[in-house]
């Protein structure tokens, strides 16, 4: 029963490293797309006539982010996410 326990909390924990990869992958493709974006429209490669597309853009990529940190510690690193339930 032990070795059924300990195989169970060896699966979550590579289920976890695999999810916080990937959610890791994520945040820093949103950060280098938002440096791309930000340099182009610095260097005048990108123009936009409204004012407000690049706050509105680049506040929903820092709730994007804020929001990919939020799963992380709520879930990925619980304390309680391996405790038996009894």
């Amino acid at each position: 029963m032990a070795r059924i326990e300990a195989n169970e909390r060896l699966q979550f924990q590579k289920l976890r490293i695999r999810w916080s990869n990937w959610i890791l992958g994520c945040i820093v493709g949103i950060t280098f797309f938002d440096f791309y974006i930000i340099f182009n429209i610095g260097f005048g490669w990108m123009n936009f006539d409204n004012k407000f597309i690049i706050p509105a853009f680049l506040g929903e990529s820092i709730i994007k982010v804020i929001g990919l940190a939020i799963i992380i510690v709520r879930f990925l690193f619980s304390k309680d996410s391996l405790a038996k339930e009894k």
